[in-house]
């Protein structure tokens, strides 16, 4: 006796036929759908990584004209920020110089000197490496027209040399003139004073005087 198929049986095949219908048309219907997608995705990835490089190439460039910018300019600002380190290391501090250092003020120096200093650093340690620069150029300044006969042709690149190296900047008259803020601070750093525009004179003058010790 052939049984007879239960009728939910046979809906159920034909449902299932049905879905599976729907599934191939589905897919068959959308073929570049998921080929779209993975494309995307392989163009945002594609463009991330040249952006990327793109960024490690500036970055890389960037450092590599900083270098060649401190190699021209350290003869220039070191003299000045070995004034202010050889005082330092005679009044037991731990000198720091850097050239052409990152800055967040409005002007960027083109050298740096700093130290740690705390409470028990005396207000004349802090003025006198503050002021280190003027005396210690002036001094070569007097020892040269002394003891060295200066060409007349080398005179004036002495002379400017001498004073630059000599001539105290807005930030050392800013510890000079408030050196309570630099050791609150920790270090050879202040908000600004102002007297710090007296360089507009002292600089100037420092000038004239390297150049009457050196003639």
């Amino acid at each position: 006796m052939v049984e007879r198929p239960d009728r939910s049986t046979v809906t159920d095949k034909k449902s299932g036929l049905h879905s599976e219908i729907d599934n191939v048309t589905s897919d068959n219907r959308n073929p570049d759908s998921t080929n779209n997608t993975e494309g995307d995705a392989a163009l945002g990835s594609a463009s991330e990584s040249q952006t990327e490089s793109q960024l490690g190439s500036n970055s890389s460039s960037r450092a590599r004209w900083q270098t060649i910018a401190r190699v021209f300019i350290a003869p220039i600002v070191l003299p000045h920020e070995l004034a202010h380190a050889a005082v330092a290391v005679l009044v037991g501090l731990n000198p720091v110089i850097r050239i052409l250092p990152q800055w967040s003020g409005t002007t960027v120096p083109l050298g740096q000197f700093d130290a740690e200093i705390d409470t028990s650093t005396p207000t004349w340690a802090i003025q006198a490496v503050a002021a280190a620069p003027l005396a210690v150029y002036l001094t070569v300044a007097a020892l040269v027209g002394t003891f060295i006969s200066i060409n007349t042709a080398v005179v004036l690149p002495i002379i400017l040399l001498l004073s630059f190296s000599a001539s105290l900047s807005t930030g050392d008259i800013a510890i000079i003139s408030n050196p309570a803020e630099a050791r609150q601070a920790g270090a050879f750093v202040v908000q600004g004073s102002t007297w710090q525009n007296i360089t507009i004179i002292t600089t100037p003058v420092t000038t004239a005087v390297v150049a009457i010790l050196l003639i």
